[in-house]
């Protein structure tokens, strides 16, 4: 139902032309990362967002609108195919392209005559990942491009000027315009005025300036003469966790904060201040608006127009697809799907979950044992639609190899890519056993032999000491080479401890791997440990500050094996200092080692138990390792 009377709502189709019947411009604002609930026509919000706002005032708010994926690439693949994941095969950020097999939104507006333009926030939507497919112009200029180490993100100032410089160029012809702000994607650090507005709330303080450029763009349009003849869709590609159910940001999980997107649409003609509180999907928004420019039906899309809800029709209730793929690929922890409708939530993976969305919006109660047949019902539900959607779609997204460069983009915007395999090897070992065992032969040639061996014993219980190491290398023997370190040909670095520790410093500045890890490697062997509850040296102390500089700088560069030796040997000098677990917990999440990550941030806690980002960091892990089920991971 809608929540107001729509009698005076006339989406005829002389409503989508402006009044010399020419037809109508269309601009698309996805602003990335926005929670639902942070904007205030949809109720009481904690952020002031005057721009959207006058956009629902003016237009219809949809309330209960759902993206397929919380993930950048693939949700703004869907948002701009009409395609679900499946169909368009773009599961992640980074490994994926879409592929022309796929029908843009450009190209059916290019077809239609439009003038079209895209203007992206972030490398995640380069055009390598075929978005661009039907623009005429695609701007995904980043500052210091095209280099192979520019920054990973632009801010909405810049966007939006790009945007209006080229609709100056493009005169009174059809126009469509795609402008995709990421500011409130983590890190959050808004400017001024919005810093000082929002204080301790960075995150809302990036909605409240991304806002505050989303008005820039609209003034634009109306200094321009444009606005009254423009579709303005504003939405969202997902949400934000900010903590909620253990998760930080967002992609691992399917709870209602990372799904739900806020989604406003504004068509001349129309009577505002609508909200339309049924379902409605991403996927449905090309088929809406060809629908709206009188250049559908969309053919071949697997959403469906809502101009009947705009009209104040009624329209069958259809069930949202959801899934990700990224706690996989990323981490090789699990694969989650989901099916929502308005009332319930079904989440599958390692486990299945249920929620009453109706009675418990928070997904606080899982169900899924007290109502079987509802959830046999989706499932089934669930895989027909996946099946539906990847039929006929083979090609229609193709594996791309994740460069360095690319890599250190997306772990720069906070997308953390360990490269571990999503498949089992040749030999047969699943992907988290894989990585532990060859964790454990880091550990060991590393000289961390005690930990090494708590790690074997945990992967083959009934083994013990040397010859647990030695049953593991049976399993996988390229294991025990890579992990070795590498000294320049076996050659012995020697020196004291200051000496090794003046190498591996020059070695990590400079990228020398083969001396740092030589270095740290003799570091290990020539570093007395502190016991707890003693009193760290004053040498100990200053070697293991040194020892904190290098292993932050080789966490800053991904190198998460390395800064978890220099870390591991800063723990054996000031064992009761909680900087070093918490650096090591950081360390062994990136690596997808859930176990030592959770035992690294409980022994933070125990030193410092008032720190609030490793509490963060400890409950997502929990909420991993649940996922995770009995049998899933280290």
């Amino acid at each position: 139902m809608i929540l107001a009377l729509l009698a005076s709502v006339l989406l005829t189709a002389g409503c989508t032309r402006g009044r010399d019947d020419s037809p109508l411009h269309l601009l698309l604002i996805t602003l990335d990362t926005a929670r639902a609930d942070r904007f205030s026509y949809a109720g009481a919000s904690p952020v002031e967002t005057p721009a959207v706002d006058s956009l629902a005032a003016e237009g219809t708010a949809f309330l209960q609108a759902v993206s397929p994926v919380p993930v950048t690439l693939p949700a703004h693949a869907s948002i701009l195919t009409g395609l679900l994941p499946p169909a368009h095969g773009v599961r992640n950020n980074g490994t994926y392209r879409l592929t022309e097999s796929a029908v843009t939104l450009a190209e059916r507006l290019t077809a239609g005559g439009y003038r079209t333009g895209a203007f992206v926030g972030a490398s995640v939507l380069d055009s390598r990942y075929g978005l661009d497919q039907g623009f005429e112009v695609y701007d995904d200029d980043m500052p210091g491009k095209p280099g192979a180490e520019f920054e990973a993100q632009r801010g909405a100032e810049a966007v939006v000027g790009r945007a209006l410089a080229w609709l100056d160029g493009v005169g009174e012809e059809p126009s469509f315009a795609w402008v995709h702000l990421f500011d409130p994607h983590m890190p959050y650090d808004p400017p001024e005025p919005e810093r000082s507005r929002y204080p301790g709330a960075p995150y809302d303080g990036e909605i409240a300036y991304a806002d505050r450029m989303i008005g820039r763009l609209l003034d634009g349009y109306r200094d321009r003469g444009l606005y009254g003849r423009t579709l303005v869709v504003f939405t969202a590609d997902h949400g934000e966790a900010l903590g909620e159910h253990g998760e930080l940001t967002h992609g691992v999980f399917l709870f209602e904060p990372t799904v739900r997107v806020p989604m406003v649409m504004r068509a001349p003609g129309q009577s505002g201040g609508q909200r339309v509180v049924e379902q409605v999907r991403l996927i449905d928004l090309v088929p809406t608006v060809l629908d709206l420019l009188e250049l559908g039906p969309a053919e071949g899309v697997d959403g469906r127009s809502l101009v009947p809800l705009l009209r104040g029709d009624d329209l069958e209730p259809v069930p949202a697809y959801l899934e990700t793929r990224l706690p996989l690929e990323n981490h090789g922890w699990f694969e989650l799907r989901g099916l929502r409708t308005p009332e319930t939530k079904l989440i599958t993976g390692p486990t299945t979950e249920l929620y009453d969305l109706a009675s418990d919006p928070g997904e606080t109660t899982d169900l899924a044992a007290r109502r079987a047949g509802t959830v046999g019902q989706m499932l089934r539900d669930l895989e027909v639609r996946a099946a539906t959607a990847q039929a006929g779609s083979e090609g229609a997204g193709e594996r791309v190899e994740m460069d360095e460069a690319t890599r250190r983009q997306l772990t720069a915007l906070g997308y953390v890519s360990s490269g571990a395999s999503t498949e089992p090897s040749a030999d047969g070992l699943g992907p988290y056993e894989e990585r532990r065992i060859r964790l454990t032969f880091m550990l060991r040639n590393r000289g961390f032999r005690t930990l090494a061996l708590e790690r074997c014993g945990e992967i083959l219980p009934a083994a013990a000491g040397d010859r647990c190491l030695d049953r593991l290398a049976e399993r996988l023997p390229e294991a025990v080479a890579e992990a070795a370190p590498r000294r320049g040909g076996n050659a012995v670095l020697g020196g004291s401890p200051e000496e090794l520790l003046a190498v591996a410093e020059v070695a990590a500045g400079r990228g020398d791997l083969e001396t740092l890890r030589g270095a740290l490697t003799e570091l290990t062997g020539c570093l007395d440990a502190t016991a707890r509850g003693s009193t760290p040296s004053p040498p100990a102390l200053r070697r293991a500050a040194r020892l904190s500089q290098i292993g932050t700088g080789c966490f800053e560069r991904l190198q998460y094996d390395d800064a978890l030796h220099a870390f591991l040997l800063g723990e054996r000098l000031v064992p009761d200092e909680a900087v070093f677990p918490y650096n090591l917990g950081l360390a062994w999440e990136r690596l997808g080692d859930v176990g030592e990550a959770l035992r690294a941030f409980s022994r933070t806690l125990e030193l410092a138990p008032g720190f609030a980002r490793a509490e963060e960091h400890r409950r997502y892990m929990e909420a991993v390792r649940r996922r995770l089920g009995p049998a899933g991971g280290p």
